[in-house]
């Protein structure tokens, strides 16, 4: 499979994403991702709320989240390989991104007595555990609380090493950073 083309779109139950670049496709499915979300019951993917995916490179990086994000994991599939070669704790997550062999997860936190706001941590690259330890990364508390109305509008940009989180508008430009 060439980088280049990797097309990704939402399946129906059991496929929950299709991943094709010309005439090749694979497609990760409820089972697959059952197998490295042992927490997962038959119940919740059903109840699947938030699944974001995107390209970068040759993989596939997946935030889902349940029970209003309260249960999540984050996912990074290998497209030459063909199966996961990270997977971490995906809490909150509504994107992650590589850079420098970590994995980069932006939150948004949002559960009754709590005000809504944004998280950032990192793990390192390769990863298979729900329970990982993660580093926090300090946000200044204009980024925490500048929210989106969508989280697939965010975004996280490294800037000589600096994480530095924004909101794409719909034209897909960054409009804050």
């Amino acid at each position: 499979m060439s980088t280049a083309n990797i097309k990704l779109s939402l399946g129906t139950k059991p496929n929950l994403l299709m991943i094709t670049d010309n005439e090749e496709q694979q497609i990760i499915t409820e089972d697959i991702l059952k197998n490295i979300w042992d927490n997962l019951t038959e119940d919740e993917i059903s109840d699947i709320e938030y699944f974001n995916a995107e390209v970068c490179n040759e993989y596939v990086i997946g935030c889902v989240t349940v029970s209003q994000g309260q249960g999540g994991i984050v996912f990074i599939w290998d497209t030459q390989s063909e199966n996961f070669i990270h997977y971490s704790n995906g809490d909150y997550a509504v994107k992650a991104v590589i850079h420098n062999n970590m994995v980069f997860v932006l939150r948004q936190i949002a559960y009754w007595g709590v005000k809504t706001h944004l998280k950032l941590d990192c793990c390192p690259l390769g990863t298979t555990s729900l329970d990982s330890e993660v580093t926090e990364i300090d946000l200044d508390d204009n980024t925490a609380f500048n929210l989106s109305s969508n989280p697939d509008s965010y975004m996280i940009k490294i800037d000589e090493d600096i994480p530095i989180i924004g909101i794409r508008d719909e034209k897909q430009t960054l409009i804050n950073d």
